[in-house]
């Protein structure tokens, strides 16, 4: 399943959730993403497992895509939380992504601004996310689109 190679009319872009028959799209939407990521690694099968649990669980979260002709060619995840702090859900989006074909054109920013009012409709109190340390492209794309840089430092273990 390849990916459209150009856009005719920027008014072909929409935005909506996810579904099951996204999951190959997405998987390669991901490849790409993970590739250019420090931490992680493509692995098809993972990332297919779950993208099934988040679409089958919308306690879990939810996969948001931008289409071009009802192909997705960028999408986000916001995966749900309890916050002490905000006294409710919140959102953690992970998985940014725009196909490199169709960047540079505002679509994710606007692939952004849809996950912000879907966040809204959800009742989330707020949207966290991640970046690598050294991705300033990133850290500026996030800083335009309003999201502001805590004074909060990540930490993992891998069990």
């Amino acid at each position: 399943m390849s990916m459209p190679k150009r856009m005719k009319r920027d008014k072909e872009i929409s935005f909506r959730a996810a579904s099951r028959e996204d999951i190959p799209f997405l998987c390669q939407l991901l490849s790409c993403l993970f590739e250019q990521e420090e931490e992680f690694a493509p692995n098809s099968s993972l990332q297919e497992k779950a993208l099934t649990m988040i679409m089958d669980d919308s306690s879990i979260g939810h996969i948001l895509v931008a289409t071009n002709d009802d192909v997705p060619i960028a999408m986000i995840s916001i995966l749900y939380s309890l916050s002490t702090a905000f006294g409710g859900r919140v959102g953690m989006l992970e998985d940014m992504i725009v196909h490199p074909d169709f960047r540079a054109r505002g679509i994710g920013s606007a692939l952004l601004e849809f996950a912000a009012r879907f966040a809204k409709e959800q009742q989330l109190k707020r949207l966290t996310l991640l970046t690598d340390m050294s991705n300033e492209k990133a850290h500026s794309f996030y800083l335009k689109n309003g999201f502001i840089a805590s004074k909060m430092t990540p930490f993992r273990k891998i069990i």
